[in-house]
C-alpha cells in the first residue's frame, strides 16, 4: 500500500507545529501533545528500530533536566517536559517518516511556490489583505499578522514594507528554513551528484525555487547564509582539484567573498541600515530606556545573553524562564521579543545542551556525507540561523541531531535511507 501521502501529512505537520502561527488558535500544550499522539499511533503501525545516537541525545537532555529540577525545583517540570516532547516528536520523524529531510526539501518547494502566488501581486501593489479579508484567521495576542492560513499577509508595521514570508510568523523564520532546505539539499545531492562536477543545487529546478524564494524575504540573515553555502560550493567545486590548491587559494576566496558580500551589505539599504542600526541601538545606552530595548536586538540580545550563560555556563537556567525572574524583573517582558535562538538555548541548557546539538548534528552530517568540510560549513549554517531565530523551540530544527540524510548511493538514483530502518 502506497503510504506516501500520509508520510508527507506528518512531514508538513513538522514544519506546520514549527512555524505556522495559526497553531496558535489552540492550546500550545495541545499542539504539542497532540503532535506527539499522532506520532505515536503512526509508530504503532510502523514500528521502527532506534540506534544509540537516539539514546545518547535522549539521556543527555534528559540528564540536564534532572539537575535543573535538582538546582531550581520543580517549578521546571513543565517547561522541561515541553521541550523533550518537542525533542521526541523531532527523533520519531527521523526515524518513522521514510526520507523525512527529503520530503521537508519537497514541502518547502511547494510552499515557495504558493508563496509567490500572493507574495508577487502583494509586492506589485494589488490590495491583497482586502482581497482576502474574508478569508483572514485572527491570531490571539497577535494583532500583525494577517494570516489566511497559506499565506501570511503581514506587512512591516514600521516601513510598509512588502516581504514574503510564505506562512511562517515573519521573513526571517521563512528564510531560516529554506536555507535549512538549500543546505540538506546540497548533502542530498553530494553522493549522487557531486558538487565538485557541476554548479550544485542552483543548476537544479529545486534549488533555484528555494533560492528565489530566499531572496524575495529580504531577511538578512537568510542572505548571508546563503552567501556561506555559496562559498562551500566554491570550495567543493573544480577550481580547486587538490588539497593543496585549496589549503592556499581558499584563503583568498575567503577575502574575495567578504569583501563582496561587505559591499553588498553597504550598498543594499535595508541589509546595511538595519545591521548598523543594531549595532548601533545594542552599544548605545544612554539610558535605562534606551538600555532595555537595545536587548530586543539581535546584537543586544547577544550580549545580553552572554551574562546570563557566565553565570551558569555548564547546565543553564532550564527550559522555564522564571529561574531568572528574580534576578531581572523587566525579563519576563524581554523574552517574549527576544530572537537569537543561539544564546537562548545556551542560557537554557548551557554549554553542555548546546555541545550536544551541534555535536550530534556535526557528526551525523560527517557520517552520512564523509565530508568533515561539509559539516563544518553545516554548522556555521545553522549557527547563523539560530542567531536570527529561536528555532530551537521547535521540532524541525531539533531533528539535524538524528541525521542520517536519505541519499543517492553511487550515483545511480537509489534512496537509501540511513536511518537504522533498513
Amino acid at each position: 500500500m502506497n503510504n506516501n501521502w500520509i508520510f508527507y501529512f506528518f512531514t508538513f505537520l513538522v514544519v506546520t507545529i514549527s512555524g505556522n502561527p495559526i497553531v496558535g488558535l489552540l492550546d500550545k500544550e495541545t499542539v504539542v501533545i497532540g503532535s506527539l499522539a499522532l506520532f505515536v499511533l503512526l509508530y504503532i503501525f510502523k514500528p521502527s528500530k532506534f540506534i544509540k545516537q537516539d539514546f545518547w541525545v535522549l539521556s543527555g537532555f534528559v540528564l540536564l533536566t534532572v539537575v535543573h529540577i535538582f538546582v531550581f525545583g520543580f517549578m521546571v517540570i513543565s517547561a522541561s517536559l515541553g521541550f523533550l516532547i518537542k525533542l521526541i516528536i523531532a527523533l520519531l520523524a527521523v526515524r518513522l517518516i521514510p526520507d523525512f529531510f527529503h520530503r521537508y526539501i519537497n514541502v518547502m518547494y511547494w510552499l515557495s511556490i504558493i508563496s509567490f502566488v500572493f507574495f508577487i501581486p502583494f509586492f506589485l501593489g494589488v490590495d491583497m489583505q482586502g482581497l482576502f479579508s474574508w478569508a483572514r484567521v485572527a491570531i490571539p495576542d497577535d494583532t500583525f499578522h494577517y494570516h489566511i492560513i497559506f499565506y501570511n499577509l503581514r506587512e512591516e508595521a514600521a516601513t510598509d514594507v512588502v516581504r514574503n514570508m510564505s506562512v511562517f510568523w515573519e521573513p526571517g523564520a521563512f528564510a531560516g528554513y529554506l536555507v535549512l532546505a538549500l543546505f540538506l539539499l546540497m548533502v542530498e545531492e553530494r553522493k549522487g551528484a557531486p558538487i565538485s562536477r557541476k554548479i550544485g543545487i542552483w543548476g537544479s529546478r529545486k534549488g533555484r525555487i528555494l533560492a528565489i524564494a530566499l531572496l524575495t524575504s529580504q531577511s538578512t540573515t537568510g542572505y548571508i547564509a546563503i552567501a556561506v553555502l555559496v562559498l562551500y560550493t566554491i570550495f567543493e567545486s573544480g577550481i580547486f582539484k587538490t588539497i593543496a590548491m585549496k589549503i592556499v587559494v581558499l584563503p583568498l576566496a575567503i577575502v574575495v567573498f567578504i569583501s563582496a558580500v561587505f559591499v553588498l551589505f553597504t550598498q543594499v539599504s535595508f541589509l546595511g541600515e538595519k545591521i548598523s542600526f543594531q549595532y548601533e541601538f545594542a552599544t548605545s545606552q544612554q539610558d535605562m530606556e534606551m538600555e532595555q530595548l537595545s536587548k530586543l536586538t539581535r546584537f543586544g540580545n547577544f550580549t545580553y545573553d552572554l551574562n546570563w550563560i557566565s553565570s551558569k555556563p555548564i547546565a543553564g537556567w532550564s527550559a522555564n524562564s522564571q529561574t531568572r525572574f528574580s534576578r531581572d524583573l523587566d525579563l519576563e517582558e524581554l523574552i517574549s521579543a527576544q530572537g537569537n535562538g543561539f544564546t537562548g538555548f545556551a542560557v537554557k541548557y548551557g554549554l553542555v545542551g548546546l555541545i550536544i546539538y551541534l555535536g550530534f548534528f556535526a557528526y551525523s552530517t560527517r557520517q552520512t556525507t564523509g565530508s568533515p568540510e561539509m559539516a563544518f560549513f553545516g554548522v556555521v549554517i545553522v549557527c547563523l540561523l539560530l542567531n536570527g531565530e529561536q528555532f530551537l523551540n521547535f521540532s524541525l530544527f531539533l531533528t539535524l541531531m538524528f541525521i542520517p540524510i536519505a541519499h543517492k548511493v553511487g550515483g545511480v538514483g537509489k534512496r537509501h535511507a540511513m536511518n537504522g530502518l533498513q
